[in-house]
């Protein structure tokens, strides 16, 4: 019996290595596409040659849509859900997560799409979904979430015929869901996002995915056009960073209704759609297939496994591969992704100069050389040479332009081929803000003032988070500032103000900026504003002090220098600028025990000998007084009215012989009290 058994084992091992053996993946590629797939080659050329007729497709419908993004599109097709529970842990291993039939994921460096067939007859919908995430995210930027599903869902079911293609095609699927469930209200579908615990329960996160089909074939599709303005109106106001669901009722209306109608659409029973027309398609382009080694399917799944959370499940990966094959490049390009996440930055990159020896096209292998090297001894030119290499080997990779960009303006050098970096980066990714704001960066350290506060503008209007885009407003100001472009400039520091009303930097440069254009209370204001946000520093509450008696604010002036007095009692140059500012109210008692406590503090401060000398006679102290009069003679601005003074202070104590000299000297220099 137990020999039996032996064979009996012995057997089915043999049958799931013979199985296992069979598990045969191929690498396909088209003109746009690269496509790995356990499923065969014909029907990887099948899947590439229908993402090419989407393309085609998506072209015809969205006018002037950039279709091709800087990164490169990996599509990963699983013949079954075990392919995909291998390379997406964090959903399968919870069985209370929901297991989708397709993925996408947005890396530093590529896109990735995955898909398995056994999720039913929906492997071409899944695909042209994950593509035209690729699509939004490209043209559009992060959407809310009812809106990138409910696009990509929309999309998803267009009829490809001939030369005719049918979008917006109602689908069945989704209809049955919202006729046999309830929907959720309105307000919970516009304010889903993706860290939603929603997304773990398979029946509700299908509702959402519905729901979110029907809203937006609603609005696409409304026969008076007026929905599809709305629509636009609807992601132009997101994008400036308005709340998804305050977007929706000012582009929208009343949510209520809303909800009604969109409830009263999906009962319909007739539904239309949109008929895009193309001339008959060209010679179809090469689509090629190649049996993949082993190797080489171990460092895929590991590069997807990567941008998640099996790092240690893409590390055994990528060990099986280069067990395999010692020079497989893709396998040490992995290991350099891992030892960098990890952030053992010596390791990586000697893995990623590995790659790179093996393969002198590892276009990301040698971008991440770039990056690791900056900050290093001799810094600069390694950083630089690793970039352009990798800018050659592929020029449509944004990410080594961008860097290549900000690592000139980092450094001051090379500008000239920063610029021309940076200003590919912006044709690659126009809707990128930090492509501009790096463009920004190199022009601004080349001395190209304008130019640099125009990179900065639009970065500005491309930022959706508030707070960067207000620090877009101070990069422009800065350029401005610099081009001594003074209204401009006090206008894009006052935006970024508004934006950023807790940064004490841009108020400080704000008041020094309206001081230059001598517009004195609205400095102080600017100046007391920072010192607000500085309440126990000194020096923030002087500077606005003095800035407001400046501006002839002389109350608010010695109240700020009497808050900079208390956190700073031993400075005598401040106790000298309290007195100036209460001799300039006519306090000059208190000024007089300013100036005094000045004196005290550091017998060699200066104090304005005129200030004094008043200071003195209005406190009946004119003999004390005679001293200091004689001395603002020497740098009085108003010299007839420092004799006059002086004169007048002498004749009060009968010294009259001396006094008429400077009355005559008052006289002579046109002076009359």
């Amino acid at each position: 019996m137990m020999k039996s058994l032996a064979a009996l084992i012995a057997l089915l091992s043999f049958a799931t290595a013979e199985a296992v053996a069979q598990e045969k993946w191929h690498a396909v590629e088209s003109e746009h596409f690269t496509l790995f797939t356990d499923a065969g080659p014909e029907r990887g050329r099948e899947f590439a040659a229908q993402l090419e007729r989407f393309r085609r497709m998506i072209r015809l419908g969205i006018k002037n849509a950039a279709l091709d993004p800087p990164k490169p599109i990996w599509v990963y097709v699983f013949k079954r859900e075990d392919g995909m529970a291998e390379i997406l842990p964090e959903l399968w291993d919870d069985e209370r997560k929901w297991r989708p039939a397709g993925v996408f994921r947005q890396g530093k460096d590529r896109h990735f799409i995955a898909l398995r067939l056994d999720g039913g007859e929906r492997g071409l919908d899944t695909i042209y979904h994950e593509y035209l995430h690729v699509i939004t995210a490209l043209n559009l930027g992060p959407l809310p979430a009812w809106l990138n599903e409910g696009l990509a869902e929309f999309w998803e079911t267009a009829e490809l015929r001939d030369t005719v293609a049918r979008v917006g095609v109602p689908s069945e699927r989704h209809l049955d869901l919202l006729k046999g469930y309830s929907p959720l209200p309105i307000v919970e579908l516009l304010s889903f996002d993706y860290d939603s615990s929603f997304f773990d329960e398979e029946r509700r996160s299908s509702i959402f995915y519905a729901q979110s089909w029907a809203l937006v074939h609603y609005l696409m599709v409304d026969e008076t056009g007026q929905g599809l303005a709305k629509l636009n109106d609807y992601i132009r106001v997101v994008s400036d960073g308005a709340d998804a669901t305050e977007a929706a009722a000012r582009c929208f209306g009343d949510l209520k209704e809303l909800e009604e109608a969109l409830r009263h659409y999906v009962r319909r029973y007739q539904f239309r759609g949109f008929v895009a027309k193309d001339s008959p398609e060209p010679a179809q382009t090469s689509v090629s297939a190649r049996l993949l080694e082993t190797a080489e399917v171990s460092a895929l799944k590991a590069h997807f496994l990567l941008l998640g959370s099996g790092l240690e499940t893409a590390r055994e990966h990528l060990e099986r591969s280069l067990e395999a094959d010692a020079d497989l490049a893709l396998a040490h390009e992995g290991m350099g992704l891992y030892y960098y996440r990890h952030n053992d930055r010596k390791r990586a990159l000697g893995a990623f100069e590995r790659a790179t020896a093996l393969d002198r096209t590892a276009h990301l292998s040698f971008y991440y050389q770039g990056l690791l090297r900056r900050g290093t001894p001799n810094g600069f030119e390694s950083s630089f040479e690793a970039l352009t290499r990798s800018v050659e080997a592929r020029s449509s990779f944004a990410p080594s332009q961008l860097l290549l960009a900000r690592l000139t303006a980092e450094y001051g050098r090379n500008l000239r081929e920063g610029a021309d970096a940076a200003r590919r980066a912006v044709a690659l990714t126009p809707n990128d803000p930090e492509v501009h704001r790096v463009l920004g960066f190199v022009l601004r350290a080349a001395g190209s003032y304008g130019e640099a506060a125009d990179a900065f503008r639009a970065a500005s209007t491309r930022e959706r988070d508030e707070r960067q885009a207000g620090l877009d407003w101070w990069l422009m100001a800065t350029a401005y500032a610099r081009a001594d472009r003074l209204e401009e400039g006090v206008h894009a520091y006052q935006e970024a103000v508004a934006r950023v009303p807790d940064d004490y930097r841009i108020w400080r440069e704000l008041g020094g900026m309206l001081v230059k254009a001598e517009r004195r209370s609205a400095a102080a204001d600017a100046l007391a504003a920072a010192a607000d946000l500085r309440p126990k520093d000194a020096g923030p509450q002087r500077a606005a002090g003095l800035e407001l008696r400046a501006a002839g604010r002389l109350d608010e002036a010695v109240g700020r220098l009497r808050r900079a007095e208390q956190l700073d009692p031993q400075n005598a140059s401040l106790a000298v600028d309290i007195g100036i500012a209460l001799a300039e109210l006519g306090r000059f008692a208190e000024a007089l025990g300013s100036f005094r406590k000045a004196l005290e503090l550091s017998p060699d401060v200066r104090v304005p000998p005129d200030l004094m000398a008043r200071a003195l006679r209005e406190s009946g102290l004119v003999e004390e007084s005679i001293p200091y009069f004689r001395d603002a003679l020497q740098t009085a601005a108003d010299e007839g009215r420092a004799h006059y003074e002086l004169a007048s202070a002498l004749s009060s104590l009968g010294r009259e012989a001396e006094a008429e000299p400077h009355f005559q000297e008052a006289a002579r220099r046109g002076y009359s009290p």
